[in-house]
């Protein structure tokens, strides 16, 4: 029975690594006979990932698909499941949102109905609440935050946070038996690359793939608070609001992601959650966690979180910003600003060069079509006037062949 493998996350676990991995190795996935369903022509695509299947059930468009791309999830199914029918090869699917978003046993339960024909494995990265948490904030911030980091809502009750109910909604539909879990660590993967991992889920020969650099990457304890107060004079799309100027919002997003390369660096991002926090955050999570290694198989690794919190390590705490960080924040940028308009200048000028080149090039075939024209017409003149004499003398040869054959 031919198979599809869904990874539904989580997000902050190198999903965006993964995505353009297997958009980038399609020949690599149909030598190992497995496909990443990845044609953005069809309704169940967009950028990278499946985001388009989550965003089908919900009513209104949501931020992480344009509104052309958001259709009802019983025509988004139709073509996945028809897609899925007309392909031999194993098919792999990908979208964090399927664990954070998808949370509906009934949505679940129709995405599972569109691939009826094939034996479902679902697969899945967990990381520690206390990481996943911080990570979140940065990928928060580059969206448009503007409130400070805080651990008060990294709870049991978030159900963002509560990898326990993710997988049982999943498990209930699919069965335990399909579902693969993994740690996200780079010293549990395979080859330490969640790439090489996720080809060793599939079964596939790594000798085959290109691979890529890490993508995505947070930013660091200074980088994020510095772009999380300049927020403060940008559009952000919260999550719950729709009533927000797109428009605005994507110029505003291009703003963030302009400034997030030049930004000035501080300690790393784990210094914004210090050890005895650490502890206090994977305390509340102790229980909901062994209850998944008592329930899953692979999952032994999440005991090791709650052995040995405290040996993680945090880096001081970060100071809190100064004029100095928005100094060199703005100095920073205008550094970039002026290289981008340095590279302009420079382009235009090439463009300018190249454009008198071209006409040069086209006067010049200008001339040469004249000259081929002229000596064209002056051949066929020649050619006509030698045809004259040459048909007179052919006449009189085929003339006399006649007269011999009479004979």
């Amino acid at each position: 029975m031919k198979k599809a493998y869904i990874h539904i996350g989580l997000e902050k676990t190198g999903t965006t690594s993964l995505q353009i991995f297997l958009r980038h190795n399609s020949d690599a996935l149909e030598k190992n006979n497995l496909v990443y369903l990845g044609d953005e022509s069809k309704p169940y695509v967009h950028g990278i990932g499946h985001f388009p299947i989550v965003a089908s059930f919900y009513d209104k468009c949501p931020n992480f698909v344009p509104l052309h791309k958001h259709r009802p999830s019983a025509d988004v199914l139709d073509v996945l499941s028809q897609d899925a029918a007309h392909t031999d090869h194993d098919i792999i699917l990908s979208c964090e949102h399927f664990s954070s978003r998808l949370s509906r046993a009934q949505n679940i339960k129709a995405f599972h109905d569109a691939l009826l024909e094939r034996q479902i494995q679902i697969i899945c990265y967990l990381r520690r609440q206390d990481e996943q948490a911080i990570s979140h904030y940065s990928t928060l911030v580059k969206g448009g935050r503007t409130d400070p980091f805080t651990v008060e809502d990294v709870t049991p009750e978030n159900g963002y946070f509560n990898y326990r109910k993710i997988l049982e909604t999943w498990t209930e539909e699919f069965g335990r038996e399909n579902m693969i879990i993994r740690e996200y660590a780079r010293r549990s993967f395979v080859g330490n690359d969640i790439c090489m991992d996720f080809l060793d889920i599939l079964g596939a020969d790594p000798e085959d793939f290109s691979f890529i650099e890490d993508q995505n990457i947070s930013l660091d304890s200074r980088q994020v608070e510095v772009l999380r107060s300049v927020n403060k004079h940008l559009t952000s799309f919260s999550w719950g609001e729709w009533d927000v100027d797109m428009e605005k919002f994507e110029q505003s997003q291009r703003v963030r992601e302009a400034l997030s390369p030049v930004l000035p660096k501080g300690a790393h991002i784990g210094a914004l959650m210090q050890g005895d926090t650490r502890q206090e955050v994977m305390d509340r999570f102790k229980t909901d966690n062994l209850e998944i290694v008592g329930s899953c198989a692979g999952t032994d690794f999440i005991r090791d979180w709650h052995n040995c919190v405290a040996s993680s390590g945090s880096p001081s705490p970060q100071d809190a910003l100064t004029v100095a960080d928005f100094e060199k924040a703005v100095a920073a940028t205008g550094f970039e600003l002026e290289a981008r308009i340095s590279e302009n200048d420079r382009l235009r000028t090439e463009n300018h060069h190249l454009r008198a080149e071209n006409d040069h090039l086209r006067a010049e075939n200008d001339h040469l079509r004249a000259e081929r024209d002229a000596a064209t017409k002056a051949f066929d003149k020649l050619d006509a006037e030698n045809k004259k004499p040459l048909t007179s003398k052919l006449f009189k040869a085929l003339k006399n062949r006649l007269k011999s054959v009479k004979r």
